[in-house]
């Protein structure tokens, strides 16, 4: 058996005051929307009274680079004016270490696996 699961998601809100906003302006700003498309690939046999079957599961099968966070927010106050303003995502944070690795939900992954039931 084969199926695709595609996942779209609106991107979330934030809020994003400048000189010119409301103080009571929220939720004027959002992240880009986010889609994946994962597949599952499986294969059954049966021996008598026993089964077996093999899958392979592939998730973000067109490794999609979708946005998770823009930068360090808590320690680089300066982080969601440059994303608002010029579409900066900062891959690091205020002490220079590498953030990189949270900014983006993960890439295309490869899981394997095998069921026998008796």
């Amino acid at each position: 058996s084969s199926s695709i699961f595609y996942r779209f998601v609106s991107g979330q809100s934030f809020t994003y005051l400048q000189i010119t906003d409301p103080a009571d302006t929220y939720n004027n700003y959002r992240y880009p929307a986010s889609h994946n498309v994962d597949w599952r690939l499986e294969r059954g046999l049966n021996f008598g009274s026993t089964s077996a079957s093999m899958y392979v599961l592939v998730s973000n099968v067109l490794n999609t680079k979708n946005l998770r966070s823009y930068g360090d927010v808590i320690f680089d106050a300066d982080a969601t004016r440059r994303f608002v303003e010029d579409g900066f995502v900062s891959p690091l944070d205020a002490g220079g270490y590498d953030l990189s690795w949270q900014n983006y939900f993960e890439p295309r992954r490869f899981q394997i696996g095998v069921r026998y039931g008796f």
